[in-house]
């Protein structure tokens, strides 16, 4: 049969999206490509649309040819020279050398058919498939993995094991050839290669403006907003943008992981490895896509992409509607807290907000599920055994638990390539996939500007860069940062936050501003130099303490940040502090409602929305003396008796135990139980460190606001204890008559 009659038969789906002339020049490719063969029939079975999906330049096809001899299966790539060919020069330079013969890395042939067009057969790659135009379709990975996420056909054991052959199979067909980089030479190219340093819009440049700078914002708030300034344990997110950014600098010596460099397939995804589907099973994995194959790859790449793009792309499924939300919220044991009051007026933007942040809080504790099980890989065979046990432990009967149970299992694999199949390696493993995993989620800005895939790859990268042992936790305290050779604004707020404690509110002013101008999404920062201002009791700050915090106020609510609040809240008290003539009782403060009276009425309202919105403490005992402060003495009961049942049931081993014990004391004493209150206000002092005098004066001055609010009665025998241990003689002489001292 001459070439032009052979007949060219388009089953299912398999033409959808192919225009009539595009059709009949992809049948007549077909032809030319196995003309050879002589073919009678030639039947196109599927079409892959991986990533992009231009089929006038490249279209990746399933087909069947059919001869006297018997039929044949194979995977084609139909297109231009350019987009298609670097399938045969990859593996012709990678893997011919290697001498690398394979069921499931397949190698190409390429026939030149003129024009400019190019045919790649991926010969026998699909023979072992069987077809039933149903759920035994051959399928890419990332729809059997979607699939197994819904209803676990095929089940995710079966999608474990197809893994585990892709890895196994690749580790000895190419990755046991890759050797360390000591000059870092390799690494460093292909990263600037990666982010396309050289380009005129650099990868690096989409992260600091639009929809990607404000999902760092969100970010950076979301995963610290629970995070004392001067917390010193290492934290669980950072911006990876950022980091990565230090770690690309000189000296990166020092800044980078070790990594191997050698021959790898460059490009794993989901959607260039197929899988057969048989019995609610997935089996017999192959692979194609051969055009980033060479000798200079990063191993880890191939780990790292995989796991990811297979993420962002399907555990989002399992949270588009709000029952689904709060199912993932139960299972990963996340804190809603209480619902925005009625007075929270939010915009739409807020809104939109809103719904993101609900959506990144279940991708940051999943992260950081992923990691903790990372570390608790500890040798060959807890990373190989498929029943080894890791903990905490998600129900694997439901879709997030099949979805964990497989990506973690990319990780097994990568700890097993990278590490523990090479001795030496054992410890090096960790940090080497978790910079291939910041590297990549910085990448995907690339391609995705906004929703949840770029918040993902976003999330990603943090917790995989919070994790790398190269970012030294915690940081030194005793001099000013350089804000220039930070790795993180979070390396610059313990300093400025015990300048504060230390009385020393003015000194770190400079260097925040400093901060907020390298990296302006921080709402920590903007927190921070708010509180530094106030306490240098300058008056003629609070505009610009109001600049920085008001336009972030709606955000506050949203993302339920009651420090942001607080820092307006503290504003208005310090001026009706400022306000008051040192004379007037409080009593006619409030019957004739002078200016102190009203200062202290916004801070009211600042410091009761931040409980209402987080159900903090620390808003509510504020909250709780300023409703003492206008007047509303019932209000003052309730909530003061609130902060001592939420205290009560708190952990006194945090960093905040001394703000805890005070802020019971003050609630005893809105409750005029005097002696309750001498304890834990003698507690709280005792394990106030010397140096930090701006704790204690803080303490004192609200004290001593009390004393003149509720009399000498209730509060003095507080200040003669607390006079007694001889901590109270550094301080300065506090507001409102320094409690008649």
């Amino acid at each position: 049969m001459s070439d032009s009659k052979v007949v060219v038969t388009w089953i299912g789906e398999s033409m959808q999206g192919l225009g009539s002339v595009l059709r009949e020049q992809l049948e007549c490719n077909l032809r030319q490509a196995f003309a050879s063969e002589h073919p009678s029939a030639i039947i196109v079975k599927q079409r892959f649309r991986g990533f992009s999906d231009f089929p006038e330049r490249k279209v990746i096809l399933a087909v069947e040819v059919q001869n006297p001899d018997g039929n044949h299966s194979a995977v084609v790539k139909v297109g231009t020279e350019d987009e298609v060919s670097g399938d045969f020069v990859g593996w012709r330079e990678c893997a011919v050398s290697l001498g690398v013969t394979s069921r499931l890395f397949i190698a190409p042939r390429r026939y030149d058919i003129g024009n400019d067009r190019v045919v790649i057969v991926y010969p026998d790659v699909y023979q072992y498939y069987f077809s039933d135009g149903r759920d035994a379709e051959p399928k890419e990975l990332e729809i059997a993995v979607e699939r197994c996420l819904k209803r676990n056909s095929p089940t995710a054991d079966s999608v474990e094991r197809v893994l585990i052959q892709v890895y196994s199979e690749a580790y000895r067909c190419f990755y046991r050839h890759a050797q360390e980089d000591p000059s870092q030479y390799h690494i460093r190219t292909a990263f600037h290669r990666a982010l396309e340093v050289d380009k005129p819009v650099r990868v690096v440049d989409r992260w600091n403006a639009g929809e990607l700078l404000q999902l760092r914002q969100t970010a950076a708030w979301l995963t610290g907003v629970k995070r004392m300034p001067d917390a010193t344990v290492r934290p669980d997110y950072i911006d990876p943008l950022d980091y990565l950014q230090w770690a690309l600098n000189e000296p990166f010596a020092e800044r980078l992981p070790s990594m191997l460099i050698g021959p790898a397939h460059g490009d794993l995804h989901g959607r260039n490895i197929i899988v057969g589907v048989a019995r609610g099973e997935a089996e017999w994995p192959a692979v194609f896509d051969f055009d980033r194959m060479k000798q200079t790859n990063l191993v880890a790449w191939d780990f790292a992409k995989l796991e990811l793009e297979l993420k962002c792309r399907l555990l989002p499924l399992l949270m588009e509607s709000e029952p689904d939300r709060k199912n993932l919220y139960s299972q990963l044991q996340i804190d809603p807290g209480p619902r925005l009051p009625e007075s929270v007026r939010l915009s739409d933007d807020d809104r939109r907000l809103q719904h993101q942040a609900e959506r990144m809080a279940i991708m940051f504790e999943v992260e950081k599920l992923l990691r903790c099980w990372s570390r608790q890989i500890s040798g060959h065979s807890q990373a190989s055994r498929r029943d080894a046990d890791f903990h905490p432990s998600i129900d694997e009967t439901t879709p997030l638990g099949r979805g964990l149970r497989i990506f973690f299992r990319i990780r097994r694999e990568a700890a097993l390539a990278l590490g523990y199949e090479r001795p030496g390696r054992e410890h090096k493993w960790h940090d080497e996939y978790s910079f291939a995993l910041l590297t990549y989620g910085i990448v995907t800005g690339k391609w995705h500007a906004d929703g949840d895939h770029a918040a993902w790859a976003l999330m990603s990268a943090g917790v995989a860069a919070a994790g790398l042992s190269q970012l030294h936790w915690p940081p030194e305290t005793d001099a000013p940062p350089d804000v220039d050779a930070a790795a993180t604004y979070l390396q610059i707020l313990p300093w400025a936050y015990r300048c504060w404690k230390s009385q020393r509110s003015s000194e770190p002013v400079s260097v925040l501003k400093q901060a907020i101008l390298r990296f302006p999404y921080s709402a920590a920062l903007k927190q921070q130099l708010a509180l530094s201002l106030a306490g240098t009791g300058d008056r003629e700050v609070e505009q610009e303490i109001r600049r920085h915090i008001e336009p972030l106020l709606s955000q506050a609510c949203v993302l339920r940040d009651h420090e942001m609040l607080s820092r307006l809240g503290r504003v208005f008290k310090d001026r009706g502090d400022a306000a008051y003539d040192g004379s007037t009782s409080l009593a006619d403060v409030i019957r004739k409602r002078l200016p102190t009276y009203q200062h202290y009425r916004s801070a009211f309202k600042y410091y009761r929305m931040a409980f209402d919105v987080t159900g903090d403490y620390y808003p509510a005992i504020n909250a709780a003396t300023l409703a003492l402060l206008v007047g509303e003495t019932e209000l003052q009961a309730q909530l003061a008796n609130t902060v001592t049942d939420i205290c009560s049931r708190l952990s006194m081993e945090g960093d905040d135990r001394i703000w805890l014990l005070a802020t019971e004391g003050e609630a005893h004493l809105l409750l005029h139980r005097t002696d309750d209150a001498a304890h834990f206000y003698n507690e709280a002092v005792c394990l106030i460190p010397p140096s930090e005098t701006g704790t204690l004066q803080s303490i004192h001055n609200q004290l001593c606001r009390l004393h003149w609010a509720l009399g000498a009665d209730i509060v003095e025998p507080v200040i003669d204890r607390l006079e007694k241990s001889g901590r109270l003689q550094p301080l300065e002489i506090g507001p409102f008559g320094n409690c008649g001292r």
